[in-house]
């Protein structure tokens, strides 16, 4: 009973370190920084009894949180880390996918961040989260209006105002 409470007690404390390294995220950048690594390390430390989920969660902060801090080269090897794990938790991957389409599109790798999308819309869209998939597309909209396709951008994101029924921007199909 005692490993299990243990097991429990770190899972909790990995997530209130990602909570709330998330909320900190503008306001107190190195505040962000250190939580996001504090949640790391505990899940790598621990990384045999958490759920992969988790890990893959705290990766994916501190791969942001260096995005937002301004380095680059650091987030993308975080988000690497997470990429390598295993998850079949929809809204983990997408949200990886959603980080990481933002490091791509704040290095100037439009399509990159284009692509990872692309997937990530899909994703939200095979559990019906229909606020997910306007955050999603919300985030395309940033990414052409970035890229200095203007006029395109103003599509997802009027798409996402009105409605999330829509499928992905990218397909010729898309209405």
């Amino acid at each position: 009973m005692e490993p299990e409470r243990n097991r429990l007690a770190d899972a909790e404390k990995v997530q209130q370190l990602i909570d709330r390294a998330f909320t900190s995220r503008y306001h107190d950048v190195p505040e962000m920084l250190r939580l996001s690594r504090a949640a790391v390390d505990l899940a790598e430390q621990k990384h045999q009894e958490l759920p992969a989920d988790l890990v893959i969660a705290a990766w994916t902060q501190y791969g942001n949180a260096l995005r937002i801090a301004g380095q680059p080269k650091e987030a993308e090897k975080a988000l690497q880390r997470a990429a390598v794990l295993q998850t079949s938790d929809v809204p983990t991957q997408s949200h990886l996918f959603e980080v990481t389409a933002n490091l791509y599109r704040n290095t100037g790798r439009f399509r990159e961040a284009e692509q990872l999308l692309a997937t990530a819309l899909d994703l939200q869209g095979t559990i019906g989260d229909p606020n997910g998939e306007a955050r999603v597309l919300n985030l395309f909209g940033i990414n052409y209006l970035d890229s200095g396709n203007g006029a395109t951008g103003t599509i997802p994101l009027t798409w996402a105002g009105a409605t999330t029924s829509f499928r992905n921007p990218t397909t010729p199909d898309a209405r």
